[in-house]
């Protein structure tokens, strides 16, 4: 178990199929919108973008472009939990008007030495 997620941050770096609207996530299936957008998803450029949710996450998806096709090259997930923080790096993947992708990865276990 995470705790609540207090803060969730998005870089993420558009391949050869960008998109001119700005990415949506759904937390726990409710549509959110990212704070503080920095950049944007063109071809080739990168976006940068958070959220403060404030709650326990069951799911935490990326939603697809509303029509066409998207090109994620690189992508990394900043999440700062009641737990401590703990980042997750993505491979390139792509997106359509049908699809969503799930960004939500629980914090490592701990480790102890012995």
């Amino acid at each position: 178990m995470s705790g609540k997620i207090l803060r969730l941050e998005l870089e993420l770096k558009t391949g050869e199929r960008g998109r001119s609207d700005l990415p949506q996530l759904e937390f726990n299936g409710h549509s959110i919108a990212l704070s503080g957008v920095k950049g944007g998803c063109a071809s080739a450029e990168t976006l940068v973008g958070f959220i403060r949710p404030g709650s326990v996450a069951h799911t935490i998806r990326l939603v697809g472009p509303e029509t066409g096709a998207w090109d994620i090259e690189s992508m990394r997930v900043d999440y700062e939990g009641e737990t401590g923080s703990w980042t997750v790096e993505f491979a390139p993947f792509s997106l359509d008007d049908e699809s969503s992708a799930d960004i939500f990865e629980l914090p490592p276990l701990p480790t102890w030495d012995v």
